[in-house]
């Protein structure tokens, strides 16, 4: 009876581009075989990972990438790392969908024309199991260009530096899709929000009809000649 139109024109958008396996050419150098089939390191195809960036960036109206890296270790004879290191200890890039309700605040400015971050915070949230204890750890991760921050929110509530360190990028590898009409720096307006709102209508309306039914159908008490 409540047919979920805005979902199911979401899905109707979202296939059409990808009904064929997108072709990818003129990759940047360093892209090793494979990478395409793994591309967020949970198993992902980069097809899959794309198609679910662009659903959400059509339902909210944007969405974003991090480019990541695994933490690494200095090597112990002091030398700089090189990229024959991470090849041996299997470490590459991965991508790392960021919905934009987890994006706390962003700042950019304006070089030579060109739109250029300069500070993002996302919140981030991990299980950590200890015996038979779960507990959920809030935590908010701090880009600049060359460094991350991260802070952990302790059980007094307050925010303490947890971690640190330098990524030798002169740029944040943060990257936004905007699927409908951006209003400004993550804004945009969603695609589908009046179908949303309508939808919302629909629901609204039947729930009404449901009530007046519920109300048509209650046996009033009557009484003559008391």
């Amino acid at each position: 009876v409540l047919v979920n139109f805005f979902e199911w024109t979401l899905d109707g958008l979202v296939s059409k581009p990808f009904s064929e396996a997108p072709k990818y050419d003129n990759l940047p150098n360093g892209w090793e075989e494979g990478w395409l089939d793994d591309i967020d390191l949970q198993g992902n195809h980069i097809t899959v990972f794309l198609r679910n960036w662009f659903r959400d960036a059509y339902a909210k109206g944007f969405a974003h990438v991090l480019i990541d890296f695994p933490r690494v270790q200095a090597r112990e004879d002091g030398r700089p790392r090189t990229l024959d290191d991470d090849r041996k200890e299997g470490l590459r890039p991965y991508w790392v969908q960021v919905a934009p309700e987890n994006v706390l605040f962003a700042h950019s400015e304006t070089v030579n024309g060109v739109e250029r971050l300069t500070q993002v915070r996302i919140l981030e949230e991990e299980t950590e199991v200890t015996e038979w204890e779960e507990t959920v750890v809030r935590r908010i991760r701090v880009l600049r260009p060359g460094s991350v921050e991260l802070y952990r929110q302790g059980t007094d509530k307050k925010w303490k530096l947890e971690d640190e360190w330098a990524t030798g990028l002169d740029a944040i590898p943060f990257v936004t899709y905007y699927a409908g009409t951006r209003e400004g720096l993550h804004l945009a307006k969603p695609p589908l929000l009046d179908l949303a709102y309508l939808n919302v209508a629909h629901w609204q309306s039947s729930s009404d009809q449901r009530n007046v039914l519920k109300v048509a159908r209650f046996p009033l008490l009557a009484g003559s000649g008391l």
